[in-house]
């Protein structure tokens, strides 16, 4: 809280809100870690094929910020809950369209792997996500078997696991974005974390 009692974070959006780049780049730095590994292991290898999860959290940060004005503050949590709700539309429009493009995947490379910096914030908050304990030495091949392990789960393990654990959304909150009730969330994302554990372990 800052000194006269008001919320930072509410200040800060306010700020945003009003167009300050100072205020919007703060706000989306600090979800970008998140937001890009959730990308990145929702997206599927059918996505990934074509684009990198930076490409879309790109695409996904700028319609934040074109519609940020309509966002009306009410903690960190609902604005995560609004920006990854808005990544998971993102990610269906992304798949409509390249099933309806239906080009030839060997025509087109993959995107360059993230690298650097914002690489290893990437991996850290993957690893936090699963659990995996050497979250400061994450190389390719363990992003790659993460990615490979949650590709073959059900698609609402999937999803259960990375808006709790990436999203950091609340049960009762995954509940109203999945259309089930907070309880068989809660049993859900209990399966698909034991389900994920195993997989890795093997």
């Amino acid at each position: 809280m800052s000194t006269d009692g008001s919320d930072p974070n509410e200040i800060l959006i306010t700020r945003a809100s009003a167009g300050d780049e100072e205020a919007i780049g703060a706000l989306l730095e600090r979800h970008l870690p998140a937001l890009r590994a959730y990308l990145r292991l929702r997206m599927g290898p059918h996505i990934r094929r074509w684009e990198t999860e930076s490409d879309v959290a790109q695409s996904v940060c700028l319609e934040i910020l074109k519609n940020l004005g309509d966002f009306s503050y009410r903690s960190e949590s609902a604005f995560r809950h609004w920006l990854f709700t808005a990544a998971q539309h993102k990610l269906v429009e992304r798949d409509r369209y390249y099933r309806a493009q239906k080009r030839d995947a060997a025509r087109l490379d993959s995107g360059p792997p993230a690298t650097g910096s914002s690489h290893d914030a990437m991996a850290r908050e993957v690893c936090r996500a699963v659990g995996t304990p050497s979250e400061h030495a994450v190389g390719r091949e363990t992003l790659e078997r993460i990615e490979a392990a949650l590709d073959s789960v059900a698609e609402d393990a999937r999803e259960v696991i990375l808006l709790s654990r990436l999203a950091g959304l609340s049960n009762a909150e995954i509940a109203e974005s999945m259309g089930r009730t907070e309880s068989a969330v809660t049993t859900l994302l209990c399966r698909s974390l034991a389900e994920l554990a195993r997989m890795l372990a093997d």
